[in-house]
């Protein structure tokens, strides 16, 4: 399985604490991701899902309320480093 970058050099620099750390945070994405919606997406202050959310065009003006530069639709792309996982 491949991880986060950062994490990778920090092991290869013999850093098992940073290792750790990273290797955690590469799997955020896990937070975002919304199963019955098959997406990545917002949400809330209190963690909950945003329910008025379009993967395509939600949020203001292009939808920037909860993406920056992109719509929702392209961070279904953001786990490339973990493709062995985000798959299962």
């Amino acid at each position: 399985m491949t991880t986060g970058a950062t994490a990778q050099i920090a092991r290869s620099m013999g850093n098992d604490s940073d290792y750790q750390f990273f290797l955690k945070r590469a799997g955020n994405y896990k937070n975002v991701f919304r199963q019955d919606k098959g997406h990545a997406w917002p949400k809330d202050g209190d963690g909950n899902w945003i329910a008025d959310y379009e993967p395509g065009f939600s949020g203001g003006q292009g939808g920037r309320d909860y993406t920056t530069e992109n719509n929702g639709y392209t961070y279904d792309w953001d786990v490339q480093h973990d493709l062995q996982d985000c798959l299962n």
